[in-house]
């Protein structure tokens, strides 16, 4: 819930639950605004602050698992990020850990290698990881779901849509041929 809460989530929401150990994540929507890297920084952010008692992260698009990366793993990276201030750990480093540390879920093996000679070369590897294979398998569907238009006014099987954010509470009802507008 914090996540998806967060100012610095860019309006990705996400779900998690308990599986036994494992702590599974989804994210159920990523807007076009919100930054490639907001899904790694998820990752960190959820190193930092969820709580004990899981051992694995599975990182998951619906029922289907598609990642994991231990909560060692996971711990180790996220206890040295923070935000949104700047601090001694280099973000880009912690975010070559992190890809290094994530497994495929079905055969555990790394998702992509980092091999390259330099900083700049490493860098831009862990950067298309994160693009061409994380964000493909887990934010493709949460971004697909964010293209989906709802027009409640227009669907005659949705009845009442209602709107909520801090400080307003309203609902619309389609009446006749008009939209009756209440709570505004």
């Amino acid at each position: 819930m914090w996540l998806t809460a967060s100012s610095f989530s860019g309006g990705i929401r996400f779900t998690s639950t308990m599986d036994g150990h494992d702590l599974r994540l989804d994210i159920t929507s990523f807007p076009d605004h919100a930054p490639e890297v907001g899904s790694v920084r998820a990752i960190m952010q959820l190193g930092r602050l969820a709580g004990s008692g899981f051992e694995r992260l599975l990182l998951v698009d619906g029922q289907k698992d598609l990642f994991v990366i231990s909560e060692a793993d996971l711990r180790n990276v996220g206890c040295q990020f923070t935000w949104p201030s700047k601090t001694q750990a280099d973000p880009l480093l912690l975010m070559r850990q992190l890809v290094g540390a994530i497994r495929e879920e079905s055969t555990g093996t790394s998702i992509r290698e980092l091999s390259g000679s330099g900083l700049l070369m490493t860098n831009t590897q862990a950067m298309s990881i994160v693009q061409d294979v994380l964000n493909e398998a887990w934010v493709a569907s949460a971004r697909r779901n964010d293209n989906k238009v709802d027009t409640p006014d227009e669907d005659p099987r949705d009845e009442l849509a209602t709107i909520m954010a801090p400080g307003i509470h309203a609902q619309a009802r389609q009446v006749e041929k008009q939209l009756v507008l209440s709570g505004l």
